[in-house]
This record gives C-alpha cells, structure tokens and sequence, in this order.
C-alpha cells in the first residue's frame, strides 16, 4: 500500500456530520495508516464501544505498541482527546513504555513517513525526563500523559485546555512491578478515581447520543454509541457457528475507554478475577480454541451498569508471521524443554495450578486430616476436652486486613507427640469492622463462649503478634471484669534466622511444611473458610520465589504459625 506523506486530511465532512473536533492537522496518521499499523486480530477491540477493556495475551503479541500506537491516533485526529499511559508509579516509564512510544514513532516514520518522535519538526513537545512522569503535548493541546497510579488524586496527570482524557490504558498489570503494598481494595480505590475523573470534561466531544435532563442540561446517552461509519474496519474471522471464516465489518466509535494488558497472566490479580474470568474464563473449551484459531473474544454491553467490557485472548500464533525470527527459535526451544513455560509465552495461559513451586501451602492441605469434634465430648461435663488449646491471633495491621483468631486442640499420643486440631476460626472482616469497642466485644463474647465449650480453657494460650499488642491488653482488661480470670498471652514468637527477614520468613514455610507432612494435623476445612481459601491460594512472591506474596491474602496463615510454633517441641 502506498501513503500520500502529508501532514493534514480534510475532516470537514465528518465535523460536521458528527460534531466530534475531528482534527484537520493530524501529520498523515490517519484511519487507513491505524488499521494498517494494527493487526487485524484487533480489530473488534479498537472498535467497540465498550468502556472497560481487557487484553490477556501471549508474549509478543503487539499489546504495548498497538496501544502506543492508538493513544498517538487520537492524539493526532482530535484536538480535544487527550490520553493516559499508566503504570505503577510514573517513574518507571522511562525503561519502558517511553522507550516503546518512541520506537513507535521511528517505525511510523519509516514506513509511513509520520514525524511524530522526539526529533519531529512537527511542533510536538516530548519530556525531557520522566522523573515525576511527563507528557508529548501536541500543537493542538492534547497529551499523552506517562502517569502513576500511586496518587489516586494525580493519577490524571494534566490535560491541555479544551480537551479531556478520552483514554486511559495501563501496562502490564502485575504485582511485581509494584514498590508498595496495595491491597486489592486500595488498588480498586485507585482505578475508581480514574474513571470519575475521566468524565469531568465538559469539552471532550464523545459519539454518543444526547438527551436533555430533567434539568434541562445537555447529556450523553452511554448506553447508545454512534459509530463513525466512514472509518470502517473489514476483517476476516472465524465464525463458530458456520465452521468457516467470514467477512466482518466493525466501525470506530470515539468513546471513553480503559484499557489493560496482562502478560504474564497472574489469573488472582484482582482486575483479572474481577474483569476477566467471569466473562472469558480460561478453561478447557477456551484453551481449545486459543490452540486451534489463536484468538477469541467477549462482548458483553450490559455489563457494570452499561458500561460494557471487551476481553481479547491472543497466543503468539495470531500474528506469529510478523513475530522476529530470532524470538521464534526462542520460544520453539522451550516446546521441548520446558512445556510450562512454552504454554505462558505462547498461548498465554495462566500458571500451571499443579506446579508445586508456586504455591505456599497447596499442596500440603491433603495431609489435614478430617475429625469428628463430637468424639471429644464429655456428656457428663456437656463439654469438650482436649489436652490443651492455643490460639493464633493476627491483628488487623490495616484497614484492608482481616482479624483472625485460629483455635487449636492438642491430644496426646502414645509416642509421646500430639496431634493438633484446628477447631475454629473467628474473623472480622474489614466490612464489619466499625471501631475497637466493637472489635473487643466480638472476640471476648467468642472467648467468653469457649470457656462455656471446652473444658480446661482457662488454661490456654493466646499469641498474636507485636501490632495486636494494645488490643490484646485491651481485651484482657475487659475479660478480667466479666471472668475474673486474666488469659494467658503471650507475644507470638518469629521464626529466628541467622540470615535476614526472609531467610527466617522462608523458615517459617519449611516449619509449617513439616508440620502438616507428619501426619498429625486434623481439621475440617469446610468450617474453616478463611484458612481453607489461604492455604488454597497463596503464593510466593514474583522477585522473592521462597517468601509468600505479601500482596496476597495470608492473615490466617500467619494466625496458624504464631499458635502452633510455640508447641513445635510437642509435635514433633
């Protein structure tokens, strides 16, 4: 195909069939060069009209420059569209996607002849550096902003006057690139405020119908999206029902949108578990399609309250004749040797499940052992026995955290050891949590009702660790003045190293690996749900592959090694 090089195209037609700020002035990158640049197999994703879109893919698939590439697109073909590139913090692009924008720009400029780079003679201002993050600001106005998600209340960066951000899209969405803890409902907090910011704009002209209000205020109607028939997008696909590909023709609809690529998959992140799996879950009949036609896609326009939500699945084999020949023999060598992370590069699955390696405690949860807790009561003492109990506390350290007290039953054997019974777990959840007062009556009632339960309780021993300190102060005082007994507490003992902090954190996985492995746990974990879904579910970290992921849900394990290690000596 051969481009006419001129730096402007005659939108006057569509400004005024559409009332959209179509940008005369826009270096030649106009619809025809768009589609050529992107691969077809995106072409459903570019034009829909859905707000939330997600892109789970196999490496090497385009994700990074064909978004590049589009933030530029409507960079240079509206003069009111400004754009975000997220990622961790803003300080981080500088190695990445500013690097990647500009080998965009000398790619379009070498074949089509677009002078959009650092260099460019075309007005356009790239930053200096990107210390604090930075913006290409266009003659226009417009920007494309290389923002952080750390700050909810900068994350928008700035936008030039009379525009808006029409798009926001964030780069590889992993745990590992983050230098901070985010639970999952501060990251969520975070993104919220994005995408009520993203509205604020009252210049941003989008394609949507228009209504009036009820009072009287001109407003956009998201649930009715009016496509830009002149830029159309003709592409073969494979259609299920016929058993054969066919003709499609999408057309460009300039609505908000927000963006995001996973590579490689991390299927507990919570966008991924909250975007992607319900609406296009990889099981069996979806690897079977990646396998056989290496794309497929959902739409679903209804979903969160109209908003819509667009996910694409790719493996390397959807644009595997565009794919260097170097990074081919790369990834074929891994067919052979190592199959697992063959199927990550180029099918972009999710982690293998069964791979032990990845997994904390997985793996250990066959050796609990299920028991009747009615075989320990007492019908004389209408009570139940055991030799001893502890209890495994972890206080809430934040306000995201869990509170979890973890009760254990201790029985002799013959050889002198004891078995352990996990015999109860009491949590509150950040949800019902409303003050301490509150948190000091929900516990002491559940210790008030164990002394009623189990016999010998009086006995036992409560190790929380160092931050629940003055709760558990707190919540002894209180006891005394209903039981006149004080329980016996103790601060929860580290698993010491001679190394550093991790090496004894890696200890303390070894320990509980042993303990589970020697047969004498028991526990029923249908009636331990938070234990059940930790020990199901956490994984070690990304950089440190020995300590559990801080960034995962790990508060009752942490309640079940601080009232089990304190007995080792009787286990084992």
């Amino acid at each position: 195909m051969t481009y006419n090089k001129k730096k402007t195209t005659s939108y006057y037609h569509l400004n005024e069939k559409y009332d959209l700020n179509f940008s005369d002035y826009n270096f030649g990158f106009d619809w025809e060069v768009f589609k050529d640049f992107v691969p077809d197999v995106y072409a459903r994703y570019f034009t829909s009209s859905c707000f939330f879109k997600f892109v789970s893919a196999g490496r090497g698939t385009h994700k990074t420059w064909v978004h590049i590439g589009y933030k530029f697109f409507l960079g240079c073909n509206f003069f009111d569209t400004s754009s975000n590139i997220l990622r961790r913090y803003a300080n981080t692009h500088d190695d990445t996607t500013f690097g990647d924008a500009i080998n965009v720009c000398n790619f379009l400029y070498d074949k089509y002849g677009i002078d959009l780079g650092p260099d460019n003679e075309n007005g356009i201002e790239w930053p200096k550096n990107l210390k604090e993050g930075g913006e290409i600001i266009f003659p226009s106005g417009v920007r494309i902003a290389f923002a952080g998600y750390a700050n909810g209340n900068k994350i928008m960066g700035k936008v030039g006057k009379g525009t808006g951000i029409l798009s926001a899209w964030t780069d590889e969405m992993i745990h590992a690139e983050e230098k901070e803890i985010l639970t999952d409902k501060e990251l969520d907090k975070r993104y919220n405020n994005l995408r009520i910011s993203m509205f604020r704009s009252k210049s941003l002209k989008v394609s949507y119908e228009k209504y009036i209000d009820e009072n009287g205020v001109e407003q956009y109607d998201l649930d009715s999206p009016i496509p830009i028939k002149e830029w159309e997008w003709t592409f073969k696909e494979w259609d299920f029902i016929k058993q054969e590909y066919v003709t499609v023709t999408t057309y460009f609809h300039k609505t908000y949108s927000n963006e995001f690529t996973f590579n490689p998959f991390d299927k507990y992140h919570i966008f991924y578990k909250k975007f992607v799996t319900p609406f296009l879950p990889l099981n069996d009949r979806i690897k079977k399609i990646l396998k056989d036609k290496n794309q497929i896609y959902s739409e679903n326009k209804q979903a969160f309250n109209g908003l819509g939500i667009f996910n694409l699945r790719l493996t390397m084999g959807a644009v595997w004749n565009s794919i260097p020949q170097i990074t081919k023999k790369l990834v074929l060598a891994n067919k052979e040797e190592r199959p697992d992370l063959y199927e990550l590069e180029y099918y972009g699955f999710e982690y293998n499940d069964s791979d032990p390696s990845i997994y904390v405690l997985r793996n250990y949860r066959k050796y609990i052992k299920e028991f009747d807790l009615e075989n320990f009561y007492n019908t004389e003492t209408k009570q139940y026995e055991f030799n001893f109990y502890s209890i495994g506390i972890d206080y809430a350290n934040g306000s995201e955290d869990d509170t979890v007290f973890l009760l254990s039953g201790y029985q002799l054997n013959e050889d002198g050891t004891y078995n352990k019974y996990l015999i109860e777990e009491k949590v509150e959840t950040p949800e019902n949590r409303i003050n301490l007062s509150t948190t000091i009556e929900y516990f002491g009632q559940w210790i008030i009702d164990c002394f009623d339960k189990f016999d010998g309780f009086e006995d036992s021993t409560f190790h929380y660790d160092i931050n629940g300190h003055d709760f558990m102060q707190t919540l002894q005082s209180e006891l005394y003045k209903y039981i006149g007994y004080k329980i016996k507490m103790f601060k929860a003992i580290k698993h010491k190293s001679t190394l550093n902090k991790d090496a004894g954190l890696n200890n303390r996985v070894t320990w509980l690996r042993k303990m589970f492995s020697q047969n004498k746990v028991y526990g029923n974990l249908e009636s331990l749900p938070h234990l059940d879904q930790c020990l199901s579910e956490l994984k070690f970290g990304d950089n440190n592959t020995n300590i559990p992921d801080p960034k995962m849900y790990q508060d009752p394990y942490d309640a079940l090694f601080y009232g089990s290690y304190p007995y080792r000596y009787k286990l084992f």
